[in-house]
């Protein structure tokens, strides 16, 4: 029938609308220590809230994917801000791929005035909110082509002006 199902303390809720599953099914939202799920890819950095969700049946086998697309909410923590440097808009759910063994960062839609992120997905796994690193603006092989380029084009520059100036001693 759809509807939307939390943890306890309200942090996480996965709402499922009608038809995503079959039958009668249970679904699970286990807490995990960051140092419990693979390494954040490169430009992020694991907050604190990381969970696993999995769907079950009456016996207690695992039911396969969501046949539409669920929400899964997550009001972000003290810890997930301060990987994001106090920055919450730079915080994003993001989905660990067994299959690939890479995280997915999922698109993200954040939520201030309750502090929460919210993003769709049709996979249960593992989920982690994740900071992105700030940048640190260009990356330094730019800075050095930039100036290798600058280096040429005065080279190019007082070239033309030693030739301007023979040609006129010449006439």
């Amino acid at each position: 029938e759809g509807g939307t199902i939390q943890t306890a303390d309200g942090r996480i809720a996965v709402t499922f609308p009608e038809g995503a599953v079959t039958g009668e099914p249970t679904l699970n939202i286990d807490g995990l220590s960051p140092s419990a799920v693979a390494k954040a890819p490169g430009g992020y950095k694991l907050g604190g809230t990381c969970f696993a969700t999995k769907v079950v049946d009456a016996g207690g086998s695992t039911v396969g994917m969501p046949s539409r697309a669920v929400t899964v909410t997550v009001k972000y923590s003290d810890e997930d801000l301060a990987a994001a440097g106090g920055n919450p808009e730079r915080l994003v759910l993001a989905q660990y791929n067994d299959a690939t063994g890479k995280w997915t960062i999922l698109d993200t839609t954040l939520s201030k005035a309750d502090r929460s992120l919210t993003a769709s997905t049709t996979r249960f796994g593992t989920w982690a909110v994740m900071a992105k690193k700030p940048s640190g603006g260009m990356a330094s092989w730019i800075w050095i082509v930039l100036g290798i380029a600058a280096g040429l084009a005065v080279a190019v520059l007082v070239g033309r002006v030693v030739a301007i100036e023979r040609t006129s001693k010449v006439q």
